[in-house]
C-alpha cells in the first residue's frame, strides 16, 4: 500500500513536471525494487532535467544492464512510450560525451518506433555534421519530417542549418525543398526569398536557397538570370559560377556549363576536388548526347530532313564550337534546306538559309565555295524580290529599314556601291531600328575608300550609339580599327572610350587607347580656324591672265602674312584659290580677318592693280594636327563649307537676315561655335544671317556674320 501511494505521487509529479518530487518518491521505491524499468526512467529523466547528468547517465545505463537490447516494438506495447524516454536521454548524453557510435546505436534502434521521438533524428543528424557526413544528416531530418509530422519547424530549421554549413552540398537543398512541396509552401517560399535577394545587398544564404529552389523545381531560365545579376553583384563568388554551370547542364547548354565551371575552378582552386565532381558528370553527359545526335544527324541527312539535321548541329555545336567536321556538316545541311525552299518556291526562307551560311563561311573556307556558289544563284533574286517589297510600301519603319540595310548588303556584294549608300542613307534618315547597323555599313564603306573627310561626320555620330548589344559592340570596334588606321585619332578614341565604359574587358581596346597616345599619331587641338577665298580667282584669271593673277596673290601674301604673325597664327598654307589659316583664340582669326578687308579696301582704292574681292568664314573647335603639321577634320571641312554659302540655300528664321540681305563677297562668316567663344568678348558684334545645311556635315547649323567695325 505505501508504495502504490509512492508511485501515485511521482506519477502526478511527474505529469506537473516536478521534479524534485519525482526524485524524493522515486529513490524511495527504487529501494524496494531496483530493477523497476518505470521508475527508473522517470527517475532518470527528473534528473535529466535538473542537470543531474551523472546520476541521469547510470540510472540509464542501469536499465540497459537489466535489459542489454530490448526488443523496442515490444517494450513500447509493455510498458508504453511514456516509460521508454531513457532511450532518447541515453542517446543524448552519450553524444554530449563524444560517444558518437553508441548514440547512433540507440537512435537507430528507435527509428523501429517510427513517429515516437523525434530527438532520436537530431541527435543522429548532429552525429553526422560531426562527422562531416551532411548527406547523411539532412536524410535524418527529411526522415523527420517524414515520420514525426509535429516537428516539421525542427525539421526545416536542421535542414537550414545544414546549408549554411556548405552551400555546395545540394541534398540538404533537396529535401527543404521535398518539405516545401508536400506541404504547399513552395511557392510562398520563393516569393519570400526573391523578395529577400532583391535587395542591393544579399544574404548569401537566401540566395542559395532561391538558387536551389529554382534548379530543384525546373526553372532554369530564372535561375541563370539570377544568378547572372549577381554574379556581376558579386565578381568574386565562384560558387555563383558553378551553380550556373549546374543550370546550363540541366538545361543541356553543355558549352556554357563548361565555360562557368572552369571559371569557378580558376576563380577558387580550394574547391577544384569539390567542383571536379560536376566536370566529371558534364563530360560524361556531353558524350551520350553527342553520339545520340551525331547517329540521329546521319540519319537525317539520309533521309533528306535538312531541319533536324540542321537542329542536331546547332546541338553538337553547343557542346563543341570549335569542331570544324561539324560546321561545315551544320553549311550542309542548310545548303540541302535552301535546295529544297528555292524549289518549292519558299525564297524567303531560302534567303535567311544563306545568312546562316554566310556566317558559317565567314570562319570556315571549306564552306566559302558552297555559300559562293547559293550566293551566286539567289543574289539576283533576292534583290528584285526585296525591291519589290520597298515598292508596295505599307510597311513598319524597323521593318522596312531591314529592308533596306539588306539590300545595301546585298548591292556591296553585287559591286553596285552607288546603290547600296542609297539604301544606308535612307535609313540613317528614317532612325529607328537599324540606324545604327546603317551608320556602320556607310562609316565604314567610306573608311576603307579612303574617304576620310566624308566618313568623319558618320563616325562621329555612331559615337552616340549606346553598347548595349554585342553586335554594337563590334561594330563600333571595327569602326575605331577603321578610324585609327585612317588617322581620325580623337574619334577613334572616343569610340574606344565608349567601349572600355560598356566592356572593361573588351578585347584588346584598353591597349589600344594607351597606344593612341604613343608618338606618331596625330595631335588634336582645339584652334580657331579661318578660311579665306579670293572672290571669282577662275574669272580674273581668265580676264587678266596668268601673270597678274599671280601678281595679284603675291601681294596678298606680303599683306596677310604679317597680319598672321602679328595675331599670333600657328599655321597657315595655300589652298590654291585662298588659304587655310589656324589661330589659338577665335578672336585671334576674326581680328586678322577684319585687319586684311580694311588693308584690301585700301589696296583696291588705291586702283594700283585688279581689285580684289575676299570672303572669310571662322569656327573653332578640335583640329587634327599630323606629323607634318597639317590640319584636318571636320572641324577644318566645316568653314571651307560655310565660305562659299549662297543666300538661296538660307534657311530663314525669325531674327535672321532675308536671302537678299546676304553680302556675297568682302564678308566675314563665322559658326555658332565662334559665335559662342566671341560672346565673351565685347569688341566684336556680329548679326545673325539663319540657318544653313553644310555639305557632308550632319544637321542645320547656325551661322553668323562679324560686322566691320566702320559699319557701327
Amino acid at each position: 500500500m505505501f508504495f502504490t501511494k509512492q508511485a501515485n505521487i511521482r506519477k502526478t509529479s511527474f505529469s506537473r513536471g516536478d521534479w524534485p518530487n519525482v526524485i524524493l518518491h522515486g529513490e524511495k521505491e527504487l529501494g524496494k525494487d531496483g530493477n523497476n524499468v518505470k521508475v527508473l526512467n522517470d527517475l532518470a529523466f527528473a534528473y535529466y532535467m535538473q542537470q543531474d547528468f551523472d546520476r541521469s547517465l547510470k540510472l540509464c545505463e542501469n536499465i540497459y544492464r537489466i535489459n542489454p537490447k530490448p526488443d523496442l516494438k515490444t517494450q513500447a506495447k509493455e510498458i508504453g512510450p511514456r516509460y521508454m524516454r531513457h532511450h532518447e536521454i541515453l542517446a543524448e548524453m552519450y553524444f554530449s560525451q563524444g560517444r558518437d557510435e553508441e548514440a547512433l546505436a540507440i537512435c537507430k534502434r528507435l527509428k523501429v518506433l517510427a513517429g515516437i521521438f523525434s530527438k532520436k533524428h537530431l541527435i543522429a543528424a548532429q552525429v553526422y555534421v560531426r562527422r562531416g557526413d551532411l548527406r547523411a544528416a539532412a536524410n535524418e531530418y527529411a526522415e523527420m519530417a517524414e515520420n514525426c509530422p509535429d516537428h516539421l519547424t525542427e525539421a526545416g530549421g536542421g535542414l537550414k542549418d545544414l546549408t549554411k554549413l556548405d552551400p555546395l552540398e545540394d541534398l540538404p537543398y533537396q529535401n527543404l525543398y521535398t518539405l516545401y512541396v508536400e506541404h504547399n509552401r513552395l511557392d510562398n517560399v520563393i516569393s519570400q526569398l526573391e523578395s529577400l535577394c532583391s535587395a542591393v545587398h544579399v544574404d548569401m544564404d537566401s540566395l542559395y536557397t532561391l538558387v536551389y529552389m529554382y534548379y530543384f523545381d525546373g526553372a532554369y531560365e530564372k535561375e541563370i538570370k539570377l544568378l547572372h545579376e549577381k554574379a556581376v553583384a558579386y565578381p568574386d563568388n565562384s560558387h555563383l559560377h558553378f551553380f550556373l554551370a549546374k543550370a546550363y547542364q540541366a538545361g543541356r547548354e553543355f558549352e556554357k556549363a563548361k565555360q562557368h565551371l572552369e571559371r569557378a575552378i580558376v576563380m577558387a582552386p580550394q574547391y577544384a576536388d569539390r567542383y571536379a565532381s560536376l566536370r566529371n558528370e558534364l563530360a560524361s553527359n556531353v558524350d551520350r548526347s553527342r553520339q545520340a545526335l551525331e547517329a540521329a544527324i546521319h540519319q537525317d541527312i539520309r533521309e533528306r530532313r535538312p531541319y533536324k539535321a540542321i537542329e542536331g548541329y546547332d546541338q553538337l555545336l553547343s557542346m563543341d564550337p570549335e569542331h570544324q567536321p561539324y560546321w561545315i556538316g551544320l553549311a550542309q545541311a542548310i545548303d540541302l534546306a535552301i535546295e529544297q525552299e528555292v524549289t518549292g518556291g519558299d525564297l524567303e526562307k531560302a534567303f535567311e538559309h544563306l545568312d546562316q551560311l554566310e556566317l558559317v563561311a565567314e570562319n570556315y573556307p571549306a564552306v566559302v565555295k558552297i555559300y559562293a556558289n547559293r550566293s551566286k544563284q539567289l543574289t539576283p533574286r533576292r534583290i528584285a524580290y526585296y525591291e519589290d517589297l520597298v515598292r508596295q510600301g505599307g510597311h513598319p519603319v524597323g521593318e522596312l529599314n531591314q529592308m533596306h540595310l539588306t539590300l545595301g548588303r546585298l548591292y556591296t556584294q553585287a559591286k553596285d556601291t552607288g546603290r547600296a549608300i542609297q539604301h544606308w542613307n535612307t535609313v540613317i534618315k528614317a532612325g529607328g531600328e537599324g540606324r545604327a547597323e546603317a551608320i556602320f555599313r556607310l562609316a565604314s564603306h567610306l573608311l576603307h575608300s579612303g574617304k576620310t573627310d566624308v566618313a568623319e561626320p558618320y563616325v562621329q555620330q555612331f559615337g552616340s550609339v549606346s553598347c548595349d548589344s554585342q553586335a554594337a559592340k563590334d561594330w563600333m570596334y571595327e569602326l575605331a580599327l577603321l578610324s585609327e588606321k585612317a588617322g581620325l585619332r580623337n574619334q577613334a578614341r572616343n569610340l574606344y572610350g565608349k567601349l572600355l565604359i560598356a566592356d572593361k574587358k573588351f578585347r584588346d581596346v584598353a591597349q589600344r587607347l594607351a597606344a593612341l597616345n604613343q608618338k606618331g599619331y596625330s595631335e588634336e587641338i582645339p584652334e580657331g580656324v579661318m578660311v579665306l577665298d579670293i572672290c571669282e580667282s577662275s574669272r580674273m584669271m581668265d580676264l587678266y591672265g596668268d601673270e597678274a593673277t599671280n601678281s595679284m596673290k603675291n601681294m596678298l601674301e606680303k599683306l596677310m602674312f604679317p597680319i598672321f604673325q602679328t595675331h599670333g597664327a600657328k599655321f597657315h598654307k595655300s589652298t590654291g584659290d585662298g588659304f587655310l589659316v589656324t589661330f589659338p583664340r577665335v578672336d585671334q582669326a576674326v581680328e586678322s580677318s577684319i585687319a586684311i578687308l580694311r588693308e584690301v579696301g585700301s589696296y583696291n582704292s588705291s586702283g594700283e592693280g585688279v581689285a580684289v574681292h575676299l570672303r572669310f568664314a571662322v569656327h573653332f573647335g578640335a583640329i587634327r594636327v599630323r606629323p607634318d603639321g597639317d590640319r584636318h577634320g571636320t572641324n577644318v571641312n566645316i568653314p571651307f563649307r560655310v565660305e562659299g554659302l549662297k543666300a538661296e540655300n538660307l534657311i530663314e528664321v525669325e531674327g535672321g537676315m532675308r536671302p537678299d540681305e546676304l553680302p556675297m563677297r568682302d564678308r566675314i562668316l563665322i559658326t555658332e561655335a565662334a559665335q559662342q567663344r566671341l560672346l565673351k568678348d565685347n569688341t566684336f558684334r556680329s548679326r545673325y544671317v539663319g540657318m544653313f545645311e553644310l555639305r557632308n556635315i550632319t544637321g542645320a547649323h547656325k551661322i553668323y556674320q562679324v560686322l566691320m567695325p566702320e559699319t557701327e
